[in-house]
């Protein structure tokens, strides 16, 4: 059993993986709670603040713009729902 800290943004996760390739944590279930609620503040001061004013379809309008993988998404669904007409 091999035995490492998974580090994900600044929230330390000590983690255990047995020979069959499992990932556990090595906290035992009790206590990963109080764990994930001592974390939570920072996790939240950490994300973005999204009080611009603005609903989530004006925050992702134009994003696809000129990708031609999305063009073709687009495409293949226009096909598709005029195939099942």
């Amino acid at each position: 059993m091999s035995v490492f800290t998974l580090q994900i943004e600044s929230v330390a996760i000590e983690c255990a993986q047995s020979g069959s390739g499992d990932v556990k944590s090595k906290r035992p279930i009790e206590e990963r709670p109080t764990a994930v609620e001592q974390q939570l503040p920072e996790l939240k001061r950490r994300q973005p603040s999204r009080n611009d004013g603005k609903s989530w379809i004006e925050r992702i309008a134009g994003t696809f713009r000129n990708d031609p993988d999305f063009d073709e998404i687009v495409r293949l669904g226009r096909e598709f729902r005029k195939s099942v007409e």
